[in-house]
């Protein structure tokens, strides 16, 4: 609760998935671990007629949002919300790190994209050659305890793959 209360501002990792949700234009969009309401309210200011539906785990965040079409859900083991909606555009920053079946969720996910539908994600690479340096000095990866997977890259692109994700780009992007 209160680490989600914690991203108050449009730090890095949400502006570099409000660029590529803005560019593919969704009519509706499903904001997976929407906190607050900070990438909603500039995805709403940047795209004003779209149809946005966000979840988050923390009760806190969505009783402060006061809208109906965000709702709690914990993606670790509940289904994705709002029934059967399809979605032009998924996107998600800060939760691929704590949930452990990511096949599942992107199977979900993929099921619940129109057909050019996109997801949009940000995801902390463990094995980037910063963390693993930091790592061999002595220093902390600054790895989460709650996260639950530690994957490259490599095999984050290939369950995306698996579940019929086409890697359209990844934004390399220092913390």
């Amino acid at each position: 609760e209160t680490e989600t209360l914690r991203y108050d501002k449009l730090q890095l990792r949400l502006r570099n998935c409000l660029e590529p949700v803005a560019d593919c234009h969704p009519a509706r969009s499903l904001e997976l671990s929407c906190g607050i309401g900070i990438l909603r309210n500039a995805i709403r200011q940047a795209l004003p007629d779209i149809d946005y539906f966000g979840c988050d785990i923390s009760h806190t965040a969505v009783s402060a949002l006061q809208d109906p079409q965000v709702v709690r859900a914990d993606l670790r083991s509940e289904p994705l919300p709002f029934g059967e909606i399809l979605f032009d555009c998924v996107a998600g920053s800060g939760i691929l790190e704590y949930v452990e079946d990511l096949p599942g969720l992107f199977a979900s996910i993929h099921s619940r994209l129109t057909p050019n539908g996109f997801l949009v994600a940000s995801y902390f690479n463990m094995h980037h050659l910063y963390r693993r340096v930091l790592a061999t000095l002595g220093g902390s990866p600054h790895r989460h305890g709650e996260w639950r997977n530690n994957l490259s890259l490599a095999e984050l692109g290939r369950i995306l793959s698996d579940n019929g994700f086409q890697v359209i780009r990844w934004v390399p992007v220092n913390l």
